[in-house]
């Protein structure tokens, strides 16, 4: 495996051994067993100005670690991946991995094959949940969740704020909650410092997205609930647009402030903030997988053997700008092409962060 990283890259979260911001997708310098193996199980969630990589259930981090957001004590910067020791989750097996802005959780299986979930950096605001006015911990488990008999299907992370999706479909979350993004009944509550089950009231997700204030889900059939209730929904967020049956969508993602759903079709639906061309472009090719960003999008086109991207690209992570205008939103990142020497029998995964994009790919 291959992988490349371009973009923000103040704190060393591109994980290239320097802190420049990057235009050009440059290959990451990753330890020599990672770049043997085809990955069966592959997860970059970059967020803040850390990043970690899951692959084939072995977790590595770099970036911004002033608060042990990387899992790793006494190491403030961390310049490229490095592996974090399984014996940081008492012997467990990491599976999940999500990330905020200076926080991240792991949910690792442990030796009797139950899920447990650990939590490190700091938060102010109950991003951690680990208990009341607990702002601030360096690799703790969050103890009696998920409780026994019960597994993790997914944990995904906003900025100051997680859900996670249990195998019975209930939906929990804790940090932020002002905003209604953990539901009506914790709005008023601003915090949640401690995992609550979330009342979708007969909604049944099959998966869960975090923007930058809000939660969405999506069930089997294409429907999309949101869980918002700001008045002032000045990005259309709640607009959800007509969508037909969907029984057979592919993917369902979101940025800070926009939603975004594949077809197997190749043809993507966008709605939200479009301030910085975020949303599909009506010129935009077929595509076989996406990634969504906190303002940007990167999609791979099989039959061109192209990564394209648009969206919000001021610290490099839309490629090169030069040459681009507003009328055109829609970034061909032909450096990438030329630099990686993709064809269209490459496999290919993208992965986007905050102002962070990324490139796997393994040549069969």
């Amino acid at each position: 495996m291959q992988l490349y990283s371009f973009g923000s890259n103040g704190h060393y979260q591109l994980g290239q051994n320097h802190n420049r911001d990057l235009d050009v997708p440059t290959l990451v310098d990753l330890p020599y067993q990672i770049t043997r193996l085809e990955p069966s199980n592959l997860q970059i969630r970059s967020n803040g100005n850390h990043t970690l990589l899951l692959v084939n259930n072995d977790l590595y981090a770099c970036g911004d670690n002033r608060h042990g957001q990387c899992f790793i004590t006494n190491k403030p910067k961390i310049e490229r991946f490095i592996r974090i020791h399984p014996t940081v989750f008492a012997g467990g097996v990491p599976r999940l991995i999500s990330a905020g802005w200076e926080f991240s959780a792991v949910v690792a299986t442990d030796r009797d094959g139950r899920d447990r979930l650990y939590c490190s950096g700091i938060g102010s605001r109950g991003e951690l949940g680990l208990g009341e006015n607990i702002k601030t911990g360096l690799i703790e488990l969050v103890r009696g969740f998920p409780r026994r008999g019960r597994s993790i299907r997914q944990i995904v992370s906003g900025l100051a704020h997680t859900v996670v999706l249990l195998d019975n479909g209930e939906l929990w979350g804790w940090g932020v909650s002002r905003k209604g993004q953990l539901g009506l009944h914790a709005e008023a509550q601003k915090l949640l410092w401690n995992p609550v089950q979330i009342d979708l009231k007969g909604f049944h997700p099959v998966k869960a997205v975090c923007g930058r204030e809000f939660t969405a889900l999506i069930d089997f059939e294409g429907n999309v609930k949101i869980l918002f209730t700001s008045k002032n929904d000045r990005n259309g967020i709640l607009l959800i647009p007509r969508i037909e049956s969907l029984h057979s969508w592919t993917d369902f993602q979101s940025g800070w402030s926009s939603l975004h759903i594949l077809l197997p079709t190749g043809k993507m639906m966008s709605w939200g903030n479009n301030s910085h061309s975020q949303l599909v472009p009506h010129d935009a090719p077929s595509v076989q997988c996406m990634a969504i960003g906190s303002e940007h999008t990167l999609v791979w086109n099989q039959s061109s053997a192209t990564v394209y991207s648009w969206g919000w690209g001021e610290h490099g992570n839309c490629g090169s700008l030069d040459n681009v205008t507003d009328s055109n939103p829609s970034r061909t990142l032909t450096k990438a092409t030329r630099v990686i020497q993709l064809t269209p029998k490459s496999s290919v995964s993208v992965f986007a962060g905050c102002a962070t994009s990324w490139i796997a790919i393994w040549n069969n």
